[in-house]
C-alpha cells in the first residue's frame, strides 16, 4: 500500500470517528419544557397544595397535555417531559439496517384541583424509557 493511500484512509478513519463522537451524545427532547427544567423540589415549591391555582399552573407550565376529569368534576391535569439519547450502535455503519437503539427519561406531573381551583394533590414521577427497534427491540 503507498503511503498516500494510507494517509487517505487515516483521514477518512479520523473523520468517521469524529463525526460519531459528536453525533453520539446528541439529545432529543420532548414535551414540556417547563417540566424538563424542574426538580422535583422546585415543583413541591411551586404547586402548594390548596395555595396554588389552576392559573398559576397554567402561567408556569402551560396548557396541559391531557385535561381528565373525576367523578366529582374535578380536573385533573397532565404533562409530560422525556429526552431520549443517541445509544452509539446508532452511528456504527451499517448498523441502522437492523434496527436503532435509544435510551431516554420521562417525567410525569398529574394535578388534581379542588372544587376552588386550587392544587388538591399532584404526583411527579421521573422513569426511565428508551426506544429501540430491530434486533435491540428485546434487550
Amino acid at each position: 500500500m503507498t503511503t498516500t493511500t494510507q494517509r487517505a484512509r487515516g483521514i477518512i478513519c479520523a473523520t468517521t470517528l469524529a463525526a460519531a463522537a459528536a453525533v453520539g451524545g446528541c439529545t432529543t427532547t420532548s414535551g414540556n419544557a417547563a417540566l424538563r427544567k424542574m426538580n422535583p423540589t422546585e415543583i413541591s415549591e411551586h404547586l402548594v397544595r390548596g395555595v396554588t391555582t389552576r392559573e398559576e399552573v397554567k402561567t408556569l407550565f402551560g396548557d396541559p397535555m391531557n385535561v381528565s376529569y373525576m367523578d366529582n368534576a374535578q380536573e385533573a391535569w397532565s404533562y409530560w417531559a422525556g429526552s431520549f439519547t443517541n445509544d452509539p450502535v446508532n452511528f456504527v455503519p451499517f448498523a441502522g439496517i437492523f434496527g436503532m437503539s435509544m435510551p431516554g427519561e420521562a417525567q410525569y406531573l398529574v394535578i388534581l384541583f379542588d372544587e376552588e381551583n386550587r392544587v388538591q394533590k399532584y404526583n411527579f414521577t421521573n422513569s426511565d424509557i428508551g426506544i429501540k427497534s430491530g434486533i435491540f427491540a428485546d434487550q
